[in-house]
This record gives C-alpha cells, sequence and structure tokens, in this order.
C-alpha cells in the first residue's frame, strides 16, 4: 500500500500525456484545412477555432503540470483551462458527431464520454494530486 501511496504525485502525468497526445493527434490532422469538419456544416472559421483549441490542450496540460512558476498560481490556472477546453470540445464532438449511442461499434461516444471525465478531473483538481 505505501507503494501505491507514494505514487500519488506523479499518477496524474499519464493522463497527462494520453490526453495531450490525442490532442495532438487529432488537432494536428486538421490543418492546413480542417477540411473533415466540413461534413458536418460548420463554418470554416470555427473549424480552425476547433483545431486551435484542440492543439492548445497540448502544451496548457503539459506546461501546466511541469513548471514551478506560482505567480498567480499559473500552474494551475493553465492545467485547470486545459480541462476547461477538453470538456468544451468533447461536449462538441458528442453533440455534433457522436450522439448515435453509447456504442462502440459505429460512431458511439464512449471514448469522448472518457475524454471529456479527464478533462473534468483536471478542471475540479488542476494541480491538486
Amino acid at each position: 500500500m505505501k507503494l501505491l501511496d507514494s505514487l500519488f504525485p506523479i499518477v496524474h502525468w499519464p493522463i497527462r500525456i494520453c490526453i495531450a497526445l490525442t490532442y495532438l493527434v487529432h488537432g494536428a490532422g486538421k490543418i492546413p484545412y480542417p477540411a473533415i469538419i466540413d461534413n458536418f456544416g460548420i463554418p470554416p472559421a470555427f473549424a480552425y477555432f476547433i483545431t486551435f483549441c484542440e492543439l492548445s490542450v497540448v502544451p496548457l496540460l503539459i506546461i501546466g503540470g511541469l513548471i514551478n512558476f506560482s505567480l498567480f498560481n499559473i500552474k494551475d490556472f493553465l492545467t485547470r483551462l486545459g480541462g476547461l477546453i477538453v470538456i468544451a470540445t468533447m461536449i462538441g464532438a458528442i453533440i455534433v458527431v457522436h450522439n448515435s449511442a453509447w456504442d462502440y461499434r459505429h460512431e458511439g461516444m464512449e471514448f469522448q464520454a472518457l475524454l471529456l471525465s479527464c478533462g473534468l478531473y483536471f478542471l475540479v483538481r488542476g494541480n491538486k494530486v
């Protein structure tokens, strides 16, 4: 049990890294033009904004966990902002793309719900691990 307790201060890193890599791959896949979003009737300017939001999650979660700068508690702010963006993008993805059902076989929303839950964790907890 002491071994598990000793991991508590660093156990957030696999979650941060997995979310960051997921958002990096999905965001970068929409560059130079997020044409895939056109299929859903979203205006190009908003599609670029979504791409920007997805890519901004990467530095927010990683830098938010790394920096040792306490002015205005910026670490906590960056992590919480990253969590908020994850929540917003996943709610949008569920509503626009994955609203069919909780079905892993055909465009279900279970993965998006998992990411949304992780975003909620970082929004609520910030860097208080």
